[in-house]
Formats: structure tokens, C-alpha cells, sequence
């Protein structure tokens, strides 16, 4: 009896040569967006103002740039944290 295996969807490989690559840090005085563009092993932090217009215009800032030095990018993929400020309280 021949035996039928389901198979998943192969995810795409993530290809460094056209990915801008972020990690953000969220406060309500700042963001931090450490970040790896195309062509560079090195992560560079940037600070924005704490919103999405600004974080927006700083990506679109770093894709000109990159597509400037011939790297342009094709992706972003951007993590944050899970919480602000990184405070928990617990009240006993």
C-alpha cells in the first residue's frame, strides 16, 4: 500500500542581498530601530520619534540609500518587542 505524506508549503529563503532586516525598541520617548541593510554585515541604530510616519520615512530613507549604492531591496522585514518600555510590575 503506497503511502500519501501531505507536505508544507516551502517558505521562501531569505535572501540578504535584497532584505533590509530591523529590530525596534519601543518607548513613548523614542523608538530605536537597529537595522542590517543589503550589502552589510554590520547593524546600525537609528532613534525615531515614537510613530509609524517616522518609522515609515526612516525605512524609505534606507531603501533609497541602498538602491543609491546599488543594492536595492525588495523586502523589509521589521520585529519588535512585545511590550513598552520593557517594565513589568507584579503587585503581591
Amino acid at each position: 500500500m503506497r503511502r500519501i505524506v501531505d507536505q508544507a508549503p516551502v517558505a521562501a529563503a531569505l535572501d540578504y542581498d535584497s532584505t533590509l532586516i530591523g529590530a525596534l525598541e519601543l518607548s513613548s520617548k523614542k523608538w530605536v530601530v537597529a537595522v542590517q541593510v543589503p550589502g552589510s554585515r554590520k547593524h546600525t541604530k537609528y532613534a525615531v520619534e515614537p510613530n509609524g510616519p517616522a518609522l515609515a520615512t526612516l525605512l524609505e530613507m534606507l531603501k533609497a540609500r541602498s538602491a543609491a549604492a546599488g543594492k536595492p531591496i525588495a523586502r523589509v522585514v521589521v520585529t519588535h518587542e512585545a511590550g513598552r518600555d520593557s517594565l513589568v510590575q507584579f503587585n503581591a
